[in-house]
């Protein structure tokens, strides 16, 4: 699996044998490691984050997240900054060699125009929902008219423009709610809304419930 900066992703349940290692690192080093690679590989993999591997195929990735374990575990390394960066431009490089050798490019790149308008309108969601709802915003961005992109959207998606936007911006507000203390209005501050209120009717209309009968019951429920 792998997360991009800004992606959000919540565990619903665990099985008794999970296990997991992360590489994690900073947005810079992200930035400056994955430079010169192609912008609709890592669309891509917004959209399809996670794939099953054979564990011969794994070893590359296991070998470079430990070697960069233990070089990184040693503060007194000069270079280990250096040298952190090039194992996550190593890393990135291996996704990148599986994915168009598992996928190929068209399937990650896309086929006609109207699905890299869609890859595209799914790049700006994933930057601007936690503020812009509107599917005016995201139309004006692509410089095609709502109409047309809610019908790519149907026709690549299943759901129309709104949907995708609401979705997201939906899940912003839930892992504020969960992982947060900030207040209704302090969320609703952040999120850009007119008022509590507001963004209290929103998520009501959606989710059925308010977002503090969310926060409680998630809490609950977990």
């Amino acid at each position: 699996m792998v997360l991009l900066p800004g992606s959000i992703f919540r565990i619903d349940s665990l099985s008794g044998d999970f296990a997991i290692s992360v590489f994690s690192f900073p947005r810079n080093m992200f930035r400056e490691a994955s430079f010169r690679m192609e912008p609709g590989f890592f669309g891509f993999l917004k959209e399809h984050p996670y794939y099953v591997l054979s564990a011969e195929n794994t070893q590359a990735a296991d070998g470079l997240m430990q070697a960069t374990a233990v070089i990184y575990a040693d503060k007194e390394n000069r270079f280990r900054n250096r040298i952190a960066k090039n194992q996550l431009q190593c890393f990135l490089l291996d996704i990148y060699d599986k994915s168009y050798r598992y996928f190929g490019r068209k399937q990650i790149e896309g086929g006609n125009r109207q699905d890299e308008l869609f890859k595209k309108f799914m790049a700006l969601v994933h930057e601007f929902s936690a503020s812009e709802r509107e599917v005016t915003f995201y139309a004006d961005k692509l410089c095609i008219s709502t109409k047309y992109l809610t019908a790519i959207c149907r026709r690549v998606n299943g759901d129309s423009a709104k949907m995708i936007i609401d979705s997201f911006a939906l899940l912003e507000i839930k892992v504020l709610l969960q992982s947060t203390e900030l207040s209704i209005q302090e969320i609703s501050d952040r999120l850009n809304f007119p008022d509590q209120s507001y963004m209290r009717r929103y998520f009501k209309r959606h989710e059925g419930v308010s977002p503090k009968e969310y926060r409680s019951s998630a809490f609950t429920d977990f």
